[in-house]
């Protein structure tokens, strides 16, 4: 993975109201976390795959595993994101590669901060006034 953030907008929690269902909010997510940032090849199995921005491999037992849901929270909020035009699924007798719609709103942003880091210790011989 990379450094760097995703977006999170207020439109997508607060206003559209996805966040007071923690398990919808915690798997979308998941899943902006998860997509690729950047065209890239990925291996699955004895494939090799090519991820377009916005893609990632998916696979209902891991993401149910990894999230602590069940299988059937998985399968109901995927088809609830693909209700509401978040991102499309295309399933294959080996895997499924989830795209999320719109993948630029989420772009990993790259952050590299200005502080510098030091090993310096203020100095405790300060008069106290």
């Amino acid at each position: 993975m990379s450094d760097g953030f995703v977006p999170m907008w207020r439109e997508e929690g607060l206003e559209s109201g996805m966040i007071k269902n923690h398990k919808l909010w915690v798997f979308w997510s998941w899943c902006k976390m998860k997509a690729s940032h950047t065209k890239r090849e990925q291996q699955i199995g004895y494939d090799t795959i090519t991820l377009e921005e916005g893609q990632f491999p998916f696979g209902r037992k891991a993401a149910a595993k990894e999230l602590k849901m069940s299988e059937q929270s998985i399968r109901t909020i995927l088809n609830h994101l693909k209700t509401i035009q978040k991102l499309t699924i295309i399933s294959t007798s080996k895997y499924s590669i989830i795209s999320l719609l719109n993948p630029s709103d989420y772009k990993v942003i790259k952050y590299k901060s200005n502080q510098q880091t030091t090993s310096k210790q203020p100095a405790n011989n300060q008069q106290v006034t």
